[in-house]
This record gives structure tokens, sequence and C-alpha cells, in this order.
């Protein structure tokens, strides 16, 4: 069951409803929406739908349990094999906190305990104030010229892959469009522009996308262009000079949520929200890329 406000999205996983439910309304006085889950499949389902900011949890010897976190966090790095999602902050109220950290340092996860004794209120003070000190940026009221510069436009092959990006960019507060083909993202740009294009590399190896990237060609720099790429092999061989103008930086699948999530706000100058990943690095080109010849063949 979900409860709606305004600050963000917190996963509430407890067997005990009774302190849920006061958890909850803590969180909720704090202006938090919040999903409650009383075991792992919920918790999962609530991660994929929801993306929440982070969890606040019990580890009292029932679910969950610490192989439960353990499982939950594995889920969202590799529960889909085109993306990793960053690592999601964990708070768990417990009276074994002495125990539990040895294993937590072991196994190296991003659980922060609270004895059971400091009570659920200081469980809800410590989640809130770690998220509101690095909290998304609030949106505002602004034109709609103003909006669309802050758009991210998503071009991938597979479009439920896009709207999976899509729905988690949303929950951390960037906005992001979702356009189907090299024709509907050209129709789009002419008529409303964008603030960054999100593209998949099929693009280069069809025919329908050489308007797209010929447009973007004449443009120059002022559209900043994010490449994903299917093949990561083929990053390590491929040469700068052989990309199209405007491309930034290059991604290769699976595709690091936090990286792409990081370039994002560095490019539409947003501040960094909670749980943000950190600076682009392995599957990624830093700075602009020399200006190529228009469409690239693989050898």
């Amino acid at each position: 069951m979900e409860q709606s406000g305004r600050e963000g999205h917190i996963l509430v996983w407890m067997r005990d409803a009774i302190l849920a439910d006061r958890v909850r309304s803590t969180f909720g006085e704090a202006r938090y929406r919040t999903t409650w889950a009383a075991a792992l499949p919920e918790a999962i389902a609530a991660v994929d739908r929801e993306f929440p900011s982070a969890v606040a949890c019990t580890l009292l010897g029932k679910t969950p349990s610490l192989m439960d976190l353990e499982t939950l966090l594995a889920y969202r790095a590799l529960g889909r094999h085109f993306a990793s999602l960053p690592p999601l902050p964990i708070w768990a109220l417990t009276e074994h906190a002495a125990e539990l950290a040895r294993e937590i340092d072991l196994l190296d996860l991003p659980v922060r305990l609270v004895p059971l004794a400091s009570g659920a209120e200081e469980l809800v003070r410590q989640v809130c104030a770690a998220l509101r000190g690095e909290r998304c940026e609030q949106c505002e009221r602004r034109t709609d010229h103003e909006l669309d510069s802050r758009e991210v436009l998503l071009l991938l092959e597979k479009p439920e892959q896009a709207r999976f990006l899509a729905r988690y960019l949303a929950a951390r507060g960037i906005r992001a469009r979702v356009v189907r083909g090299p024709d509907e993202a050209l129709g789009r740009l002419r008529r409303r522009g964008a603030g960054i294009l999100v593209c998949g590399d099929f693009t280069l190896r069809q025919g329908a996308g050489s308007a797209l990237w010929g447009w973007l060609e004449r443009q120059g720099h002022r559209l900043p262009v994010l490449l994903v790429a299917s093949d990561g092999e083929w990053l390590t061989h491929v040469s700068p000079l052989a990309l199209p103008q405007g491309i930034v930086n290059v991604l290769a699948q699976p595709i690091q949520v936090g990286a792409l999530e990081a370039a994002l706000r560095r490019l539409l100058r947003l501040s960094t929200g909670p749980g943000a990943g950190g600076p682009i690095c392995g599957n990624a080109l830093g700075g602009h890329v020399a200006r190529g010849a228009g469409v690239f063949t693989r050898h």
C-alpha cells in the first residue's frame, strides 16, 4: 500500500504492521511518500515500480533478514540486463547492532543500523536528514520553453527499456520523454527542442537515422547527445573521429544508471539528488568528442 506525500519516496519494509503504520505516519508528517512491504517479493516489486530513494526496515530476527536485504540490493543492481541501478541506502532498526555491524562490514552493504532502543522516530529522523542533505531539485514554475530545455529525450532500440529509464529519471526529478524512432525524435526536436538526447547506436546502423543525425550535425554542439552502445567491446576500439558531432559521452550496456543520471544532471545543471551516481568512468568517453564524418560503421 502506498501513501502520498511530496518530498520523495521511502520503502518501509517491516513485518509488524502496527510499527510500519507508525513509521509511515511519521514519514508522512515529514512529507515523504511511502510504500509498505511485509515480505521480499513485495519489496522487490516496490523497488521496480517506485524507485524509492531509501529503505527503512527492521532487522529483528524476522523478515526482512540480512539475506533478504542482500537479495534486494542484488536485484536492484542485476535485475535487468540492460541497466544497473545504483546502490539503495538502507536504514535498519535492530536490537543486535554490534553483531550485525560486523557482518555488514564484511559484506560491504549500504546498511546503516539504528539501535532499537532509539525508537522508530530516530530511524525516520536519520533517513530524512540524509535525504534532505542531498535532496533533488524541486519542480518550480517555468515557462514551456524552459521546461523543454530541461527535458531529456530517450531514443532506444527497445521502447520498453526507454520507458524503464524514463520512470527512474522521473522518480529522481529529471523530466524524460520516450520517442519511438528517429523520425519521431526529429519531429519533436524541430517543434519544441530538448535539453539532451539519449540515443541508441541502432540509429547509426540504419538509413532511418540519417535525417536525425544530419539535423544534429547542422546544429553543431547546441544539443548534447549521450550515445548508448549495444556492443561494449566495440567501445574499446572505436575512434572518436568516427563519431558524429555533438556526442559528449558514450555508455555501454548494461547502462550504469547512476552514471547516466550524474551526466544528465551535469549537462542540465541540476543539483545532485539523493543516491545519485558518481562521475562517469569505464564505459564512458569523457568530454566532447571530435567531429566525425556522420554515420559510422563497425569493423
